[in-house]
């Protein structure tokens, strides 16, 4: 699968949810502006992904974050 033209709305809005769910009570979690520069697609799963602690995130295309 070919990658959107585009980084769909639904992707961005995942990541920055991701973000704000883990961001802990020090505020020491994930930034989103670097997820997202992190971000690529893999087209294979046919879904957008980043590495956070060793783990694979895939970022579907509806924006579901699932590791």
């Amino acid at each position: 699968m070919n990658p959107p033209d585009s980084l769909p709305t639904a992707v961005l809005e995942g990541v920055r949810r991701y973000a704000r769910q883990h961001q802990g009570e020090g505020g020491g979690g994930p930034d989103a502006a670097e997820l997202v520069a992190a971000l690529k697609f893999d087209t294979l799963m046919g879904c957008y992904y980043f590495v956070r602690g060793g783990l694979y995130h895939g970022v579907e295309l509806d924006g579901h974050v699932h590791t």
